[in-house]
């Protein structure tokens, strides 16, 4: 009878433990998925994070820019001679558009009825002879590089990987006082990596992601600011959108800014 009660206990003790391991696996479980939902959720947030710091780097030059070179442009169309005798009207824009972006109007708002081209490669758009000497106003959107300050490392190796990677372009880098940075470029990683003689330094980049880039298009605003005109008022509105891409879905961000003559 006492050995019967024994093992009666014996079971029940290992019934207990099955269970109560259960219940720590199940806890670990929900430990995990938690950490990983906030590790998910950090990246997700530092992403956004730079695009943001991105976006707002772009308004500060938009805000230098001079109101003329920032869409939609105004121009006076203007016959040029080619040097074989063809004559053609070129309007020579601040930036290269975004292809199918361009659209033009004429002086008054009223949409171009005649047939234009447009020289993505240059940032040009031809016109027909006819529109010599009228106004015309050309809207367009256009990618904006990447600008990143970074601090080149005191010791070997003197490396720095750039927020946005793989990189598509790497345009510039620049020291404190403007002057050219050599530089050699692990595209696909996002690294940079700088000489000796410039460790310690303070650096400007300016570069294009290949997953993720940023975008400024422009419109004209009425005296009122509520809506959208085709003639130059003196008042543009900038949007500013930054787009990147996060667990294989797109992401996207987009600031406002109002630019007056």
């Amino acid at each position: 009878m006492r050995y019967l009660r024994a093992k009666q206990q014996q079971g029940l003790t290992l019934i207990e433990i099955l269970v109560a391991l259960g219940i720590l696996l199940f806890v670990l479980f929900l430990v995990y998925q938690t950490f990983i939902a906030g590790s998910a959720a950090r990246a997700s947030a530092q992403a956004r994070l730079a695009a943001l710091r991105f976006a707002e780097m772009e308004q500060e030059e938009i805000a230098g820019t001079p109101y003329d070179e920032l869409p939609p442009e105004k121009h006076r169309v203007h016959i040029e001679s080619m040097e074989d005798g063809t004559k053609i009207c070129r309007i020579k824009l601040s930036h290269i558009p975004i292809k199918e972006s361009v659209r033009v109007w004429s002086g008054d708002g009223e949409p171009l009825t005649e047939e234009f081209q447009t020289d993505y490669t240059r940032g040009q758009v031809i016109l027909p002879l006819e529109l010599n000497g009228k106004e015309v106003i050309v809207s367009y959107a256009y990618e904006y590089p990447r600008r990143e300050l970074i601090v080149i490392p005191q010791d070997e190796p003197y490396r720095v990987r750039l927020s946005a990677e793989p990189l598509l372009e790497v345009a510039e880098v620049t020291d404190a006082a403007g002057g050219a940075v050599p530089v050699s470029v692990d595209y696909d990683g996002g690294w940079l990596e700088f000489q000796a003689q410039d460790a310690g330094k303070t650096v400007t980049v300016k570069y294009r992601g290949k997953d993720d880039r940023g975008t400024v298009e422009g419109t004209c605003l009425s005296d009122d600011l509520g809506t959208e005109s085709r003639t130059d008022t003196g008042i543009k509105l900038l949007k500013v959108s930054e787009t990147w891409v996060y667990n294989g879905k797109e992401r996207k961000l987009e600031l406002a800014y109002v630019r007056t003559r």
